[in-house]
Parts: structure tokens; C-alpha cells; sequence
């Protein structure tokens, strides 16, 4: 992770890639990510019963849709979704239940591809 003072001195380093942009983010942001739960009990014995719990915090400014089950089950096997009308380029997807299941991204057709997907035992197909 590089810090900078800057969006513009993001973009005027010698290294910058442009298909990295939408990775710039405000201090403000990292703090709000990093001094989460999902982060600050990393060392706790109950973490990883708790950590589902935990990752919802994370995309809570993103737009959110919910997936029916065979829709869920397409998203996490890499396809993609049509989209919901909203104002973030990423998504959160959730299944049935309000298990969250990764984010997506919106793409220039308007359908929400799998961005990061969380990993669970396979599943059927609904």
C-alpha cells in the first residue's frame, strides 16, 4: 500500500497504471476499513466463527443486490448478473438469507460481474 498526499500525486508518480484508478481511496476510508472488527480481531480465538459476521461492514456503502438462490449460485461461479440501477461501481451480493457473497463490479452493459467472491464449500446447484 503507497500513501499520498493526493489524487493528483497518485497520478503523476512515475509508477502509476490507469487500470488501477478505482483503487485510489481516501484516508478517511482505509481507517474506517482497517479499524473494523474484521481486522482488529484478527488475533481472537472466536475470529473465524465470526468473521461472516464481520464482512458485511466492509461493503456497506455499496449499492446491494439481492440475488435469488440460482442467481447467487451463477454469481459465485463467475458469471455475471443483470444489474440493478444504482450510483456505486461496485455491488454487494447477497443470497437468499442475507448472506453476503462477494462484490461485483458494474460494467459498461449494466450487468454486476464477480469482482471478489467469498470462499465456501460448494454447493449445489439450486
Amino acid at each position: 500500500m503507497n500513501l499520498f498526499r493526493s489524487e493528483e500525486h497518485v497520478r503523476r508518480w512515475a509508477d502509476f497504471d490507469p487500470e488501477s484508478a478505482d483503487g485510489i481511496k481516501p484516508v478517511r476510508e482505509l481507517v474506517r476499513a482497517f479499524s473494523g472488527p474484521l481486522f482488529t480481531q484478527r488475533l481472537s480465538a472466536e475470529y473465524l466463527k465470526r468473521v461472516q459476521e464481520w464482512l458485511p461492514g466492509l461493503v456497506a456503502d455499496l449499492d446491494r443486490l439481492d440475488a435469488s438462490g440460482a442467481d447467487a449460485w451463477r454469481f459465485c461461479n463467475g458469471q455475471a448478473l443483470e444489474g440493478v440501477p444504482g450510483a456505486t461501481a461496485e455491488v454487494a451480493v447477497y443470497e437468499p438469507g442475507g448472506r453476503f457473497v462477494g462484490v461485483g463490479a458494474r460494467q459498461p452493459d449494466g450487468r454486476i460481474a464477480p469482482l471478489r467472491l467469498i470462499a465456501t464449500a460448494p454447493s449445489q446447484v439450486p
